[in-house]
C-alpha cells in the first residue's frame, strides 16, 4: 500500500519528543519526590515489601500457627542500625503496627517482663478512652508481677515513627518516656530491649483506677493471640473490665470532651504537621549519615558516623554505660515493702532521660512544647470531668458495677 512518508516522518518525531518529555517529567517528580519526603518514600517501600512477605506467607501456610512460632527470634543480636522494642499494648498487634503505621519488622518474638505490672492509669479522654496502656513496677501486694509482650527488631527510622505515633517528647516528666528492660523470650534466652513507660504525671491519681476501652482492649488482645502469648495471659486480658459508653447520659460526656479536645488540638495542627516534617527530615539525613545504633544483650552500642575513632569510642562507651544504668534501675524484682509502684522522684526523670539518650541513637521526635500542650489539655478535661461532669452524668474514667465487663 502507499505510505505518506512525510506523514510517517512527523508521526516519529512527535513520539519520540513526546516518549522524551514524559521521561523527564517522570524522573523529576520522582526526584522532588526522594528529595523532600525521603522518610515516607523509606516507610513506603518498606510497607510495601513487608506486605508482600506477609501475603507469600499466609498463602503458603498449611497449619496454624504453634505456641513455639513466635517463641525466640530468629537471629543471635539485633544487627548494626537496628533497635529491639519492646511492645505490651496495641503495638502487639499487626493492625496496628503494620497496617496503620506502615511499620514492618524484621523480626517478632513473644516475650515477657518481669517485676512489672500492665495497668492503663495513662490518661486519655473521658468517656472514650479512659486509659492506655502503660507499665508500673509491682509491689508485693500486685495481683500479678510480670507484662507478656512482643519484642519487634525495628530500624531506627521504624523507632522513630513508633515514638512519634505515641507522642514521645524532649520533656522528660510527661507522656511516655523510653527506658531500657530485660525482657526473657518464650524461647529461654534474655535480651535488653526499649519500650514506653508513662511519666508519673501524666497517669490518673492514686486511688482513681481507669479501664480501657473495648475497642483498646481489644487491639491489645489481637495482638497476644496473634504472637500466641501464654493463654494464662491472654485469659487474665479478656477478665479485665473495659470501659463502654452506655446510655444517653455517657453519650452526652462523650460529645463534649471530644469537642474540648477538637478545641485544643486544632489550633495546633499546623505547627505540629511542621514539627513533624521538620523531625522526619533530621531523622532521615541522620539515619543516611550513619547515625545507627543496636541493642544487643545487656548494652546498646552506638556506631558513630565520621573519621574520627576516639570520637567514635568515646560514643560507644558512652552508650553502653548509660544503658547499663539505665538497666541497672529497671531490674525485676526490686521492690520493698515500703516502695510505691511509681517512681515519683526526680530518679525517674534522670533513668528515662537515660535511657533515651542510650537508646536508639535518635532524639525523642517532639519537642517539650508539644507534651506540655497536652498535659495541659488532658489536666482540663479532667478537671472539667471529675468536678462537673462525673456528678451528672455519671464516671468517664471506669465501668459502673456490672457493667463493662469482657463478654
Amino acid at each position: 500500500p502507499d505510505v505518506n512518508l512525510h506523514e510517517l516522518a512527523v508521526l516519529t518525531v512527535i513520539h519520540d519528543r513526546t516518549s522524551a518529555w514524559l521521561w523527564r517529567t517522570n524522573m523529576l517528580a520522582w526526584s522532588t519526590h526522594r528529595t523532600f519526603t525521603p522518610g515516607i518514600q523509606y516507610r513506603q517501600d518498606q510497607y510495601r515489601v513487608g506486605r508482600s512477605v506477609a501475603s507469600k506467607a499466609q498463602m503458603t501456610a498449611t497449619t496454624a500457627p504453634s505456641q513455639a512460632q513466635y517463641a525466640d527470634l530468629p537471629l543471635d543480636a539485633p544487627l548494626p542500625g537496628e533497635v529491639c522494642y519492646f511492645a505490651y499494648g496495641s503495638n502487639m498487634s499487626p493492625k496496628v503496627l503494620t497496617d496503620r503505621r506502615k511499620v514492618v519488622p524484621r523480626a517478632s518474638a513473644a516475650a515477657v517482663l518481669d517485676g512489672f505490672i500492665l495497668s492503663f492509669q495513662l490518661r486519655g479522654l473521658p468517656y472514650s478512652e479512659p486509659g492506655f496502656g502503660t507499665i508500673e513496677r509491682a509491689t508485693p501486694s500486685s495481683d500479678r508481677r510480670d507484662v507478656h509482650g512482643v519484642v519487634h527488631v525495628l530500624t531506627i527510622q521504624q523507632w522513630s515513627d513508633i515514638m512519634r505515633s505515641e507522642g514521645v517528647s524532649q520533656a522528660t516528666s510527661l507522656g511516655y518516656q523510653v527506658i531500657a528492660v530485660p525482657c526473657k523470650l518464650y524461647g529461654g534466652r534474655t535480651i535488653t530491649a526499649l519500650t514506653l513507660q508513662a511519666a508519673p504525671r501524666s497517669l490518673h491519681p492514686d486511688g482513681s483506677p481507669a479501664a480501657p476501652s473495648r475497642r483498646y482492649l481489644e487491639l491489645l488482645l489481637h495482638g497476644a493471640k496473634h504472637y500466641n502469648l501464654s493463654p494464662e495471659y491472654v485469659s487474665y486480658l479478656e477478665g479485665l473490665p473495659t470501659y463502654q459508653v452506655e446510655g444517653a447520659a455517657q453519650k452526652v460526656g462523650r460529645v463534649l470532651s471530644t469537642g474540648l479536645l477538637l478545641g485544643a488540638v486544632l489550633p495546633v495542627l499546623p505547627a505540629l504537621a511542621i514539627t513533624r516534617l521538620a523531625s522526619g527530615r533530621r531523622g532521615s539525613l541522620a539515619e543516611g549519615a550513619g547515625a545507627t545504633a543496636g541493642v544487643t544483650g545487656a548494652t546498646a552500642t552506638a556506631t558513630a558516623g565520621g573519621t574520627d575513632p576516639p570520637a567514635a569510642a568515646a560514643a560507644t562507651a558512652t552508650a553502653t554505660v548509660s544503658t547499663q544504668a539505665a538497666v541497672k534501675q529497671v531490674q525485676p524484682n526490686a521492690w520493698s515493702s515500703s516502695s510505691s509502684s511509681r517512681d515519683s522522684s526526680s530518679s525517674y526523670a534522670q533513668s528515662a532521660a537515660t535511657a533515651k539518650g542510650a537508646g536508639p541513637g535518635v532524639e525523642p521526635p517532639a519537642p517539650t512544647w508539644v507534651a506540655m500542650w497536652f498535659y495541659a489539655t488532658a489536666t482540663f478535661a479532667w478537671g472539667v470531668h471529675d468536678y462537673l461532669l462525673q456528678p451528672v452524668l455519671g464516671s468517664g474514667r471506669y465501668p459502673e458495677a456490672g457493667r463493662g465487663k469482657q463478654g
